[in-house]
């Protein structure tokens, strides 16, 4: 970890390493911009292992080759190896923005974990949907803390993006390569994250 340490955070969620490359530089730029630390933490969500250890689960490769089953060992190795290049990734990116950055691998469902870890405050970024699509708008939701707008405009004039300012709750219309700003509720996070395919900024 790197000092001095703020007392904000921009926490960068993932559940692997692809999804931790694809929203790292908004992540950092957002920490940026805020004058927060920069954290990131790699969770090894239960659903997503329980059904990739199910007994009808079936893997292909990016050649199209049909992988064998996977076992707890193997899982347990690939989400360490993610785990290791992740925090090399953010301590990276940190140091070359000047920011104190931490870092932890953890287990559990992914909404149950991310409520333990929030502190009020702290900002959230939660990739979803298609991780290689690129950035095509900021949207800010209505309703959105007031320290949230200025974060937004920043983050548009910062990625050369559209800001869109979202007057009413239809989430349905938001799809791969738009970052939604709004609100972390601990109990509609889990709904939120499997109704969207957006890339989330909450406000704890």
């Amino acid at each position: 970890m790197s000092a001095p340490v703020s007392t904000v955070r921009v926490i960068l969620s993932a559940t692997c390493l692809a999804e931790a490359e694809a929203a790292l530089p908004l992540a950092t730029g957002l920490a940026a911009e805020a004058g927060a630390a920069l954290a990131g933490v790699l969770i090894e969500d239960a659903d997503n292992i329980a059904l990739a250890l199910a007994g009808a689960a079936r893997f292909v490769d990016p050649a199209g080759r049909m992988l064998a089953g996977l076992d707890p060992a193997r899982m347990g190795a690939a989400y360490a190896r993610d785990a290791a290049r992740f925090e090399r990734l953010l301590a990276r990116a940190a140091t070359a923005a000047a920011l104190s950055w931490s870092f932890r691998h953890t287990q559990g469902r992914l909404a149950e974990a991310l409520a333990g870890i929030a502190a009020p405050g702290d900002l959230l970024v939660l990739p979803a949907g298609p991780m290689r699509a690129p950035l095509r708008e900021i949207v800010l939701a209505a309703g959105a803390d007031a320290a949230l707008a200025p974060l937004a405009e920043a983050a548009a004039a910062r990625l050369s993006r559209p800001l869109r300012r979202l007057a009413a709750p239809d989430l349905a219309q938001l799809g791969a390569g738009s970052v939604l700003f709004s609100q972390f509720e601990a109990q509609r996070l889990a709904a939120l994250l499997a109704g969207t395919r957006c890339i989330h900024v909450l406000r704890s």
